[in-house]
């Protein structure tokens, strides 16, 4: 649950009320086919207004950003030696020359420069609270068409599959804190960053999720940590919804004073 996802239930709520209330009073004015056509026509109008316009903002909207400036801001002390991993489809996937940067597809764009979405909060976390910071890359590439990541994402998961990483990996017995950012991939962790989590004994260390979505929240991929890992995780996880990413350092910096950790 977030502030959209109770948005579009609020939204979903009153045009049920609405149509309601238009079947117990329109049928006085309108009778017969005619009925039915403007009550249809007016549905689909509601519907295109609280479900499509999102849609169309979220998928087609480019996101034009200058790195440098929007990463930085204040800076936080968090105890211990910190780490910020990241996995992101930008340095996972070969993009053609001149591929548009859309919020829908998880990717950004600063002049001629790709960056993931998760790769940009991972940016404002190592600028928050300093330390190192650490790209998870995959040997094999994922298809530059989104639609075709998914699908290779959904065959992972349901054949249980990680991919192979490409080294070295990070000594993460060299840190107290480390930070794990990943976009939510079918309701849960992506295959690679679960991959990754599962080269280390991880029991007992403090793991922060940071989860970038595009509306499902968290999901089942904190579930997906604890199982993996047996770490120790903050009783808050910051999600981050995927059109907020370029507006985010403000709030990362509020989450990071007040993060407790076990």
């Amino acid at each position: 649950w977030n502030w959209r996802s109770v948005h579009l239930l609020s939204a979903v709520s009153v045009l049920v009320l609405l149509f309601v209330h238009l079947l117990c009073h329109a049928r006085r004015y309108i009778r017969g086919r005619k009925f039915f056509i403007a009550l249809g026509a007016a549905f689909v109008l509601a519907t295109v207004g609280i479900f499509g316009l999102p849609y169309l903002d979220r998928w087609f909207h480019q996101v034009k950003v200058e790195k440098e400036t929007i990463i930085q801001g204040e800076k936080i002390q968090v105890s211990g030696r910190v780490l910020t991993v990241y996995f992101s489809r930008v340095g996972n996937t070969d993009f053609p020359p001149g591929v548009d940067a859309v919020s829908g597809a998880s990717i950004m764009k600063d002049k001629e420069t790709l960056i993931g979405n998760a790769e940009m909060i991972a940016a404002m976390i190592h600028d928050a609270a300093g330390g190192d910071i650490y790209a998870i890359r995959t040997k094999e590439k994922y298809p530059a068409d989104y639609g075709a990541t998914t699908r290779v994402g959904r065959k992972e998961l349901d054949e249980n599959l990680a991919p192979a990483l490409v080294g070295p990996l990070p000594e993460l017995a060299d840190y107290d804190v480390v930070f794990v950012v990943y976009p939510l991939w079918w309701h849960t962790l992506p295959m690679a960053v679960q991959g990754f989590l599962e080269h280390y004994d991880l029991h007992g260390k403090s793991i922060v999720p940071v989860v970038t979505h595009g509306g499902g929240g968290i999901s089942e991929s904190i579930e997906k940590i604890k199982e993996t890992t047996g770490a120790h995780l903050p009783g808050e996880i910051l999600d981050i919804y995927s059109s907020d990413i370029p507006s985010a350092r403000q709030d990362i910096a509020a989450y990071l004073k007040r993060m407790k950790l076990d």
